[in-house]
């Protein structure tokens, strides 16, 4: 009897349960979205795209026909990781008139030598239309070189921090405001989103999602692990300090290494010939009035 009971109760609340649990998954998800609309400039950006003219949509249009399907997700990560405050439609819509200006570009000189015009059309229209894209990746580029040079020297201050008793959060908040650049950006995001409600895990997970950066990724591993298994934090800073500062030696060895290979051409092609014109011009000259 009690046990039939049990189940009746079990069954009549399994309805209410489910309900909570929904509505607390929805909570859950509208508060992350919230942290990404406003980490990523929601409001900034929903002024551009209400101050946007129609020639902008239009454009934009343009050029999320000619794109594929899924290339608007894939923008809006290059957007995170190049830190422009761009939003998609504007990228699609300096797609479309980049493609549109390699074209008319194309034409004009395809009428006025169809030879050479032809050429120049079949070039400077894919390239005014790719552009962008480029352009946005060089920028995440820099931007995470700019990450890997800074990060070894706000890992100190974040070790040093630690070891002496001060809590990871204000670490943090001391490196950002010693650092500058992109990681002082991202290390205050990470802050704001803490400020906002989210955990330590997510906001750092958050962090290596949006920043294309082996070291800055092994970072937020090795922290999330030490933060999991109960590791101090100060010891896996000190650790990934200098690992990081050795990758850094490393890189900058190789780029030394590499050096005499880039100027070989540069050399030999540029500077040689107009050495040895400047040297020899003036023997050769006299050379040729004393024989003839």
């Amino acid at each position: 009897m009690v046990l039939l009971i049990g189940v009746a109760a079990f069954a009549a609340a399994f309805p209410v349960l489910a309900v909570g649990a929904s509505r607390a998954r929805a909570a859950h998800d509208s508060h992350r979205a919230a942290i990404q609309f406003l980490g990523d400039g929601g409001f900034g950006r929903v002024a551009q795209r209400a101050a946007a003219g129609p020639l902008q949509r239009h454009l934009a249009a343009i050029g999320a026909r000619l794109t594929p399907h899924g290339y608007a997700e894939a923008v809006a990560g290059r957007i995170r990781r190049s830190g422009a405050h761009r939003s998609v439609e504007q990228v699609l819509a300096a797609k479309a008139a980049g493609g549109i200006a390699g074209l008319l570009f194309g034409l004009v000189n395809a009428s006025a030598k169809p030879g050479a015009g032809l050429f120049v059309l079949a070039v400077c229209a894919p390239l005014g239309f790719f552009a962008p894209d480029a352009l946005l990746r060089r920028r995440a580029e820099r931007r995470a070189d700019a990450i890997r040079r800074s990060l070894p020297d706000a890992l100190d201050l974040m070790a040093i921090l630690v070891e002496a008793g001060v809590g990871l959060e204000a670490a943090v908040a001391r490196a950002a405001d010693d650092a500058d650049g992109p990681l002082a950006e991202e290390l205050t995001r990470v802050l704001h989103e803490m400020s906002l409600g989210s955990s330590r895990r997510e906001a750092f997970a958050a962090l290596r999602d949006r920043v294309e950066c082996a070291e800055l990724s092994g970072f937020v591993l090795a922290l999330l692990q030490a933060d999991r298994l109960g590791v101090a934090v100060g010891k896996v800073l000190r650790s990934q300090a200098g690992e990081m500062r050795t990758k850094r030696r490393l890189r900058a060895k190789e780029k030394a290494a590499k050096t005499p290979v880039k100027i070989l051409f540069p050399l030999v092609f540029g500077i040689f010939p107009a050495l040895l014109a400047v040297i020899l011009g003036p023997a050769v000259i006299r050379i040729m009035q004393t024989t003839f």
